[in-house]
């Protein structure tokens, strides 16, 4: 196997160039740029494109993989499109910049100065120094340049990702998307938001109509400069998406998708199985030339080999299993990937809600992202970075009607995370995002939160342009009409189901306060506007208080199911109020068998469900929880008595120690 070169698609932008030529790559090229004292070094054969204004002096430069994505004007080469909107006016310029896809490095000069730009997501990586004067594609590639004193803290090193720019080096920072580095200067600024969301006064047709021509503009231009495309696709609602939008082009693609060993029983396994069943189904309606890459033995021997590029090239371990399969499969050819990211930027994560666009939800999602990466940094250190973050990053000054929930999910989440997802796939691919185009996601944030949590947006663009493609299940091995009937069936409900049940469903808030509401049926859910951390719903399981002693037996039966979906609920059987037994509500996707000996007549029991985190609004989540209790039997008590008290088992997995109530 020949070794992949370090540094792919990458760049060094720097001052004294007979100072810096340590670390560069000796097969790269440099050239002098336009703006006095600076050069360019990239791989020789990836030449940036340059357009220069001889009058103005004014020039345009871009690196990678750049797309023009305005319908207005599809057929304008990037940089002529750039310089074009410049010389109108640096408004003009930044409109320009918000109809561009892909994964790039944009310069803008003058003969005195310049500035630098990435794209949308920030999938292209943009690191730079203002002690070294450098700026560069690759955290280690900088660092080989101009060697940067390391962090000693361990902890401090894997949060870098989690907080506004720290990074394993001191002094080297990440430009963050929607922002732009000036130079020489060594200032940051923000371009965007400019204005109020565009699209939010826009109907909900003529958004998605606007939606898909951008997207088809770029995808034209796509396959106009590149022939050799390869998409992955899952069973997840973003992938569902990207699919549709690209039925018209299938011939032009070759699609993959990875899975588990047959016999992998693992957590991860069993998603990845999932996958694999969503996608032979969504194969029975759309003709792909589609294969399955499955683990093998000698993977693990391809990944050592591969590693100490891989190390280099990010710093970071993301998906690393599947890097064997990439590089042997793609890696001889380097084609372009096609991936489903990206659409999450416009979901409203965080519980993005109407009420909450405040700096204190901000500061509680920072506070939570560092703690859970495990800074170990004091409590004040901490506070001070939040607050040196809001100023450096320009979140003080106007954002219009934009979240700052969103913004910090666009900017920090996604603008760091996914860089250094694709500086890890590389080596066998360069990966574009086809909704990375700064119109497309504010077409996708013009919508309102409840809108977002559902999906809208983007069900309704499957509904456009392939409809059948929605029957399928979302993360979900049953088609759309399997879920209603379960849905409205409550699973194998009987009269006597009903009647052995509570006729309340208790509902505890978050603040403690109790709501009961009545239920005649079987069923159990979390509604969703009370889907807050901590919030529990309950239903009671009736003891027969005829009999000394009773087995109690019944059945909760939860369709939901998504591996990657844990930690997010809990079903928890609680007897004389206390946690008996308990399982993930996303990770056992079968009905669970309960049974309760040794009841005695003044034996409660209940199913619980219990929030882990907030999801409030999301009509998703409510139909995640939602469960039927059913096939209950009560049994007199046989043998004798154990003197115990009742216990609780369970057929499912559940840890030794039981969750807290």
């Amino acid at each position: 196997m020949t070794a992949p070169l370090p540094f792919p698609r990458g760049f060094v932008l720097g001052r004294s160039r007979s100072e810096h030529t340590r670390g560069i790559p000796t097969t790269w090229t440099s050239t002098d740029l336009p703006s006095g004292g600076w050069f360019f070094s990239y791989p020789g054969n990836q030449p940036p494109a340059i357009e220069r204004d001889l009058q103005t002096g004014a020039w345009v430069l871009v690196h990678g993989l750049c797309l023009n994505a305005d319908p207005q004007h599809p057929d304008t080469p990037p940089a002529r499109y750039l310089l074009d909107h410049l010389l109108a006016g640096q408004e003009a310029f930044y409109g320009a910049l918000d109809r561009l896809g892909g994964r790039h490095l944009i310069l803008q000069g003058t003969p005195g100065s310049l500035t630098v730009y990435n794209d949308a997501a920030g999938t292209r990586s943009v690191y730079w120094s203002e002690a070294a004067q450098v700026v560069a594609s690759h955290l280690a590639l900088l660092n080989e340049v101009h060697p940067h004193v390391r962090r000693k803290d361990a902890q401090e090193q894997r949060a870098s990702l989690a907080t506004w720019d720290d990074t394993r080096f001191q002094g080297i920072k990440p430009l963050l998307p929607n922002h732009e580095l000036q130079l020489p200067q060594w200032r940051t600024g923000r371009f965007f938001p400019r204005a109020r969301n565009r699209y939010a006064g826009w109907s909900d047709g003529d958004r998605r109509e606007e939606f898909r021509a951008i997207w088809a503009t770029q995808i034209e231009n796509l396959r106009a400069q590149h022939d050799d495309l390869v998409m992955s696709i899952t069973g997840g609602a973003d992938s569902r998406t990207a699919l549709s939008l690209v039925t018209d082009y299938t011939d032009d693609i070759e699609f993959f998708t990875y899975t588990s060993a047959e016999d992998d029983q693992s957590r991860w396994g069993r998603a990845l199985a999932m996958d694999k069943a969503i996608v032979d189904q969504l194969m029975t309606v759309v003709s792909l030339k589609h294969q399955y890459f499955r683990a093998t033995e000698q993977d693990a021997r391809v990944l050592d080999e591969l590693l100490p590029v891989v190390s280099r090239n990010t710093p970071h371990s993301h998906g690393r299993w599947l890097l064997p399969f990439y590089y042997q499969n793609f890696g001889h050819r380097q084609p372009i990937h096609l991936r489903a990211s990206g659409f999450e930027i416009g979901r409203a994560h965080w519980g993005v809600r109407a009420d909450n666009n405040t700096f204190d939800a901000l500061k509680g999602v920072y506070w939570a992202e560092t703690r859970t990466r495990s800074t170990g940094l004091p409590e004040e250190e901490r506070r001070r970075r939040f607050e040196a973050g809001l100023l450096d990053w320009q979140w003080n000054g106007e954002l219009h009607d934009y979240h700052l929930l969103d913004l910090y999910y666009w900017e920090v989440r996604s603008g760091r995370w996914l860089a250094e997802v694709f500086n890890e796939t590389d080596i066998a691919f360069d990966t574009l995002l086809p909704v990375n185009v700064r119109a497309l996601y504010e077409i996708s944030l013009s919508y309102p939160p409840v809108a977002r949590h559902d999906g809208h947006l983007f069900s309704e663009l499957i509904n456009d342009t392939h409809p059948v493609l929605n029957f399928f299940g979302k993360n979900d091995v049953r088609n759309l009409y399997e879920q209603q009937r379960d849905e409205s069936r409550g699973g194998a409900d009987t009269p006597q189901d009903a009647h052995a049940l509570g006729s309340t469903l208790l509902l505890t808030h978050q603040d403690g306060s109790e709501t009961r509401t009545a239920r005649g049926d079987t069923v159990i859910m979390i509604p969703r506007d009370h889907f807050l951390t901590g919030a529990t719903a309950a239903r009671e399981v009736l003891v027969p208080v005829e009999l000394e002693r009773s087995t109690l037996s019944f059945t909760v039966d939860a369709p939901y199911g998504n591996q990657r979906g844990g930690e997010n609920f809990h079903y928890e059987i609680h007897v004389d109020g206390e946690v008996g037994a308990w399982w993930d509500g996303a990770l056992v996707a079968r009905p669970v068998r309960v049974s309760v000996d040794e009841c005695r007549p003044t034996t409660t029991v209940s199913v619980v469900i219990r929030a882990l985190r907030d999801r409030q609004g999301i009509r998703s989540w409510e139909n995640a929880t939602r469960a039927s209790i059913h096939h209950i039997t009560r049994h007199r008590g046989q043998g004798a008595a154990t003197g115990a008290g009742p216990v609780t088992s369970i057929d499912a997995p559940s840890p030794p120690t039981p969750h807290g109530s």
